[in-house]
C-alpha cells in the first residue's frame, strides 16, 4: 500500500520535473534496467587482485587511503546508542577508515542564526566514534536542488538560508558563509577525531565549464585561506562532484590538500590523467530505490556490485598483458552507510548483511588497496 501511494505522488509530482532533473532519471533508469539487469560486469575487481600494483601519480594522504564511507546525518542518531551502535558495527565489517559526516542547514536555518545543537550532535559523535570524522562545513545540493523533486527517494532537500542572493558574488552572503566557517571550526577546537575539512558538498554555480571553473577557483581561494588561518594543520577536500571545476594548481598553492569525484550511475563524469593534487573518490553509490520505491535487496546487491566492478575501470590503468595496475585513486569512501532504525532515508543504503555479493567486491577493492600500502 505504502508504495503504491508513493508511485501515485510520483506521478502526480512529474510536472514539476525539470529537464534536467528528467535527464536524470531517464540516464538512472537506463543504468538500473539496460547496464545492469541480469548482465555481468565487463572485468570484476578481484581479478586485478594479483596484479602488480602502482600508486597514483599523487597518493592521498595516508589517512584517507582505502576505504571510506559517508553517513552525512549519523550525527541525528547520536542519542540512540543501539542505532550508533548498529552503525559501527556495520563500518567495521566493511573494513571502514573513515566516516564523512555533513552539517546541512539545520544547523543555519537563516543567516547567521545558528542551531548549536547540531555541532554539539557531531561533537558527541566524534568523541565515541571509533573512525575518524570527515566533516563537510557546508551541503550544497540545497542550493542548486531545492524545489525539485529528487527522483531516487521523491523528495527535496530543506531551503538554504544562501538561496537569498547570488552565493558567488554577492558580498553578504560571502561574509554570512565566512563567520559560519569560523563558528564551526572555532566550536570544534582540537578534537583530535575530526581530521579532515570537506568544503562544501557538490557545489557548483550556473554556467559554462569554463565559467565554472572560474568562479569556482575564486571562491575556494577565500575559503580555503579563512579555513587555514583559523585550523592551519586539518587537511581540506573540496567535496567536489566534478574535480574539473577548479583550478587545482592554484588553490594547492594555498592549502587544498586533495581534489574529489563523486561518482554514480547518472553522473559520468570525466576526469583529467593527470592531476597536481590527490584525487579522492568521495561519492560512490547506487540507489536503492526509485521514486521512493525500493528495490528488492537481492536485485539491488546485482546491480551495485556490478556498477562497482565496472566503475572500477575508470579509476585504474590496466595491462592485462603484463598483470600490471596501476591506480588514479587510493581513496574510496562509498555512499551511504546505513543501519536498522536509520533516520536518514535518502534513497541509498548500504547494510553489510543484505548485500553479500556487494560486500565481496568491496573486499576486492580493499584488498588492492591494502596490499599497496600494508597497514
Amino acid at each position: 500500500m505504502e508504495n503504491k501511494e508513493r508511485a501515485k505522488r510520483f506521478i502526480f509530482d512529474l510536472k514539476k520535473i525539470d529537464r534536467r532533473e528528467f535527464l536524470k532519471f531517464f540516464l538512472l533508469g537506463a543504468g538500473l534496467f539496460l547496464t545492469n539487469s541480469g548482465c555481468f560486469p565487463e572485468k570484476e575487481i578481484k581479478k586485478f587482485e594479483n596484479f602488480s600494483l602502482l600508486p597514483p601519480e599523487n597518493p592521498s594522504p595516508a589517512f584517507l587511503r582505502g576505504i571510506n564511507l559517508n553517513a552525512p546525518f549519523l550525527w541525528q542518531d547520536v542519542d540512540y546508542p543501539e542505532k550508533i551502535t548498529n552503525a559501527f558495527e556495520n563500518a567495521k565489517e566493511i573494513g571502514a577508515r573513515n566516516i564523512r559526516v555533513f552539517i546541512n542547514d539545520l544547523f543555519e536555518p537563516e543567516l547567521g542564526r545558528y542551531n548549536f545543537d547540531v555541532l554539539k550532535k557531531i561533537k558527541k559523535l566524534a568523541q565515541i566514534s571509533p573512525f575518524p570524522l570527515q566533516v563537510d562545513l557546508f551541503d550544497a545540493f540545497s542550493l542548486s536542488h531545492f524545489g525539485k523533486i529528487n527522483l531516487v527517494h521523491n523528495s527535496s532537500p530543506y531551503p538554504s538560508p544562501y538561496l537569498a542572493g547570488d552565493f558567488f558574488n554577492d558580498e553578504r552572503l560571502r561574509n554570512f558563509f565566512l563567520r559560519r566557517v569560523e563558528t564551526i571550526i572555532l566550536f570544534f577546537g582540537d578534537i583530535k577525531n575530526i581530521v579532515s575539512w570537506s568544503v562544501a558538498n557538490e557545489l557548483e554555480p550556473k554556467g559554462t565549464k569554463e565559467e565554472k571553473r572560474e568562479i569556482l577557483t575564486m571562491w575556494y581561494e577565500e575559503i580555503i585561506k579563512k579555513i587555514k588561518e583559523i585550523d592551519p594543520e586539518r587537511p581540506i577536500i573540496s567535496g567536489l562532484a566534478d574535480p574539473e571545476l577548479i583550478d587545482e594548481e592554484k588553490l594547492k598553492e594555498i592549502g587544498l590538500t586533495a581534489n574529489t569525484i563523486h561518482f554514480y550511475p547518472n553522473l559520468f563524469q570525466n576526469f583529467q590523467e593527470s592531476r597536481k593534487i590527490p584525487l579522492v573518490c568521495q561519492e560512490i553509490g547506487f540507489p536503492s530505490k526509485i521514486a521512493g520505491i525500493k528495490i528488492p535487496d537481492s536485485l539491488y546487491d546485482i546491480f551495485f556490485s556490478n556498477f562497482l566492478n565496472d566503475s572500477f575501470l575508470n579509476f585504474a590503468e590496466i595491462n592485462e598483458k603484463k598483470g600490471l595496475l596501476k591506480l588514479k585513486t587510493d581513496s574510496f569512501w562509498f555512499w551511504r552507510l546505513s543501519y536498522e532504525g536509520d533516520s536518514h532515508q535518502d534513497g541509498f543504503e548500504i547494510i553489510p548483511q543484505r548485500i553479500p555479493r556487494t560486500l565481496e567486491t568491496i573486499f576486492s577493492l580493499r584488498r588492492i588497496l591494502e596490499s599497496l600500502y600494508p597497514l
